[in-house]
């Protein structure tokens, strides 16, 4: 967990979720193993609930948002036509304020693609 501004590093980043605090200032968690989404969701949640931090949005990646969906459709705990909000719901997560964004390090990938 790491406190942040909304600046470019965060609008650079596609492996980290941001929990929104303020206007400016967010939470930042790591994702390392996409294959432990789960966990890691609950544990993102659970350190903010033991800390006391109220957040207002999660703000996800839509490399991580992406990822999640394709393991999701392999997963036998879910129907292919889940949704990550439906895995959320699911771990005992009820985010109102999901926010996916496309960070400019994936647009910067596309436009190099021919």
């Amino acid at each position: 967990m790491e406190k942040v501004l909304l600046n470019s590093d965060m609008l650079n980043d596609a492996d980290s979720i941001y929990f929104q605090i303020d206007k400016f200032e967010f939470i930042k968690f790591k994702m390392y193993n996409i294959m432990e989404y789960p966990k890691f969701f609950v544990a993102c949640y659970k350190d903010l609930a033991y800390r006391g931090i109220k957040h207002k949005s999660l703000f996800v990646p839509m490399s991580i948002y992406n990822n999640v969906s394709v393991l999701i459709s392999h997963d036998a705990n879910f129907r292919a036509t889940d949704t990550f909000e439906t895995v959320l719901s699911a771990i005992g997560i009820n985010e109102r304020n999901l926010i996916v964004y496309i960070p400019d390090v994936l647009k910067d990938k596309f436009k190099a693609m021919p």
